[in-house]
């Protein structure tokens, strides 16, 4: 076992205080680019090429691991630990002192930077690149079958998400979600392909294995990566210029406005559940970091805001809500359009005879009748009592005419000036017509 003797003393000291250093790690480990700090239960490991180092015993216990030489991931919940290689394909638990294989598989090289996850004490992936795919499939592995296998999915390819890797996600209550990963990217003009950052978030319910699509990401998280999950389902997302953390279910996210240590200055986190702290690693030069130790409550700080992770699109029928009202409206406008006085009068007859003269409702009927056509004067000078002279019946129809007019206006609320036309009599200029209009 190559156990690097300077690296062996420095972690025999123990953490003190928050943002102390724990240890300092020498620069060959540094040089190795399989270094991973992560936590299982109550302890916190180094895994390098070869070796791994319980950082959280006393003295340290250093101890080659037998692994073949390769990038693995470590995922873990309360109860289960697995390591995968960075691909996808082999797979080991963990129980805290060594790595057992379960797989009877190889490097499958088509997964590569996966989102891991355990389900129901399983462990399981999503998406991934490689072989010149991007993919959008959940693979779970089959510990009887000692294989990886395929969840299918009930949802069409529209309504699912496209291919995408380095996502960020979180499993809970039988729901899978997942954002911002980088997707397949094809440029005819060049003919080039490349990945671009996918600013949006799907659900997968396992308890129908479909997919739902639930909005826009608020905050631009291409950046952002999770050192590993916390156990009160809530999962902790820095980059080099924010610490957030992210509870997709509840659709909340947390902004830590003065964390306690620089997050640029992280190179990899781990969270110790029995410390309620992290163990990360300190950025000094390209080849070189310090070990520290920091309270979780130090590292967030006491100020925060919240704000939600994406925004939820309207549903479908509010979409649909929006067209029948502007449909009703336009109807109604249309029809108001073609209302005429005349029909307006039908409507409303028995309501405006009751202010109406019985003179006045006599010249209304004839010219009802006639509507839209003219009504000449001498027709209507015919309702009069025949023992008046023609001057005195023609001033009187003509007092009614206004007077009818008059009232018409003011019944139904109208903005025009006259609801009656008069004209020449087209056959006899020196006879007089008139009509209702319309």
């Amino acid at each position: 076992m190559k156990v690097s003797l300077p690296l062996l003393i420095l972690l025999f000291t123990c953490y003190v205080n928050s943002q102390e250093i724990y240890s300092r790690l020498d620069d060959e480990l540094f040089k190795d680019n399989n270094v991973m700090l992560f936590s299982f239960k109550e302890h916190s490991y180094i895994m390098s090429s070869d070796s791994l180092y319980t950082i959280t015993k006393k003295p340290v216990e250093a101890k080659a691991h037998g692994l073949a030489l390769l990038k693995y991931n470590f995922v873990s919940d309360q109860n289960n630990g697995y390591l995968v290689n960075a691909s996808n394909g082999i797979v080991f638990s963990f129980d805290g002192e060594k790595f057992n294989r379960l797989d009877n598989s190889f490097e499958f090289k088509t997964q590569y930077d996966h989102f891991p996850f355990i389900r129901n004490g399983s462990f399981h992936t999503f998406g991934g690149y490689g072989l010149f795919t991007f993919k959008n499939i959940i693979t779970r592995f089959n510990p009887k079958l000692r294989e990886t296998e395929l969840i299918r999915s009930n949802s069409s390819t529209e309504k699912s998400p496209p291919g995408m890797h380095s996502p960020i996600g979180q499993y809970i209550n039988n729901h899978l979600y997942v954002a911002a990963g980088k997707r397949y990217n094809h440029d005819p003009n060049t003919n080039n392909n490349s990945g671009n950052y996918y600013n949006k978030l799907w659900s997968f319910n396992f308890n129908n294995n479909q997919w739902l699509y639930l909005g826009k990401l608020k905050t631009d998280l291409s950046l952002a990566y999770t050192p590993e999950f916390i156990f009160n389902n809530e999962a902790l997302y820095f980059n080099s210029n924010q610490l957030i953390s992210l509870d997709f279910s509840q659709n909340k996210l947390t902004r830590y406005l003065q964390p306690g240590i620089p997050v640029e200055t992280i190179a990899d986190l781990t969270y110790n559940k029995n410390l309620d702290g992290y163990f990360y690693f300190k950025k000094i030069t390209k080849f070189k970091k310090e070990l520290h130790f920091i309270k979780r409550l130090e590292l967030l700080g006491t100020q925060k805001e919240i704000d939600q992770i994406y925004s939820t699109p309207l549903p479908w029928y509010f979409y649909g809500s929006i067209i029948v009202l502007v449909a009703i409206l336009t109807f109604a406008f249309y029809n108001r359009k073609k209302i005429t006085l005349e029909s307006k009068i039908r409507k409303k007859h028995k309501r405006l005879y009751k202010i109406l003269s019985s003179s006045e409702i006599e010249l209304l009927e004839m010219l009802l009748k006639a509507s839209p056509e003219y009504v000449s004067f001498q027709n209507l000078l015919k309702l009069y009592d025949s023992n008046l002279s023609y001057d005195s019946l023609k001033k009187k129809l003509r007092a009614d005419l206004e007077s009818l007019d008059q009232k018409l206006i003011s019944f139904f609320k109208l903005k025009r000036t006259s609801c009656l036309e008069e004209r020449k009599c087209i056959d006899d200029a020196r006879n007089k017509e008139v009509r209702l209009l319309p």
